[in-house]
């Protein structure tokens, strides 16, 4: 059985993909990209962009244990109609998968200690659980929360700790 966990921060302008290992309950980062789109692009060419690096993700990664998403929406109809189509798109392309979703809030308790804590505090917290080298740049926020996102769902499950 697989020990990989994939997770997805999914939205149509950078989506956030990282991959976790977990031996011995200890995890190991292996992969924090994301897919960045460029806007003025029409969506099917974004979206065909974002399936892209999902399949090479899946191909390079996978199988995975679970694949888990952050709950995508926003204050604005319009940037919430665009995050649901990047949503289905990992839905076509994980398809074999129950894809297990938790709020940005949640992720900000588990991994930051609070609702409401910072993207700068949970990303501090991130690196500290999956003790990175001072060094290590993530390539944007959004893979930096897409790591954040799988080690809720380790924590949650006590899977890790």
């Amino acid at each position: 059985m697989s020990n990989t966990y994939l997770g997805l921060d999914m939205s149509l302008s950078s989506a956030g993909v990282a991959v976790i290992e977990v031996e011995e309950g200890l995890p190991k980062l292996l992969l924090a990209t994301r897919a960045k789109t460029n806007p003025k692009h029409n969506h099917g060419k974004r979206l065909y962009q974002i399936a892209g690096k999902l399949r090479s993700v899946s191909d390079d990664y996978g199988p995975f244990q679970a694949v888990i998403r952050e709950k995508g929406f926003s204050r604005f109809a319009k940037a919430t109609q665009a995050i649901f189509k990047s949503i289905g798109i990992s839905d076509i392309v994980f398809k074999e998968f129950d894809i297990i979703e938790y709020s940005p809030t949640t992720i900000k308790k588990v991994i930051g200690g609070a609702g409401r804590s910072s993207k700068d505090t949970v990303e501090e917290m991130v690196r500290e659980i999956l003790g990175l080298e001072d060094d290590y740049k993530f390539e944007s926020d959004d893979a930096s929360d897409a790591a954040a996102i799988i080690l809720t769902h380790l924590i949650k499950e006590k899977i890790i700790f």
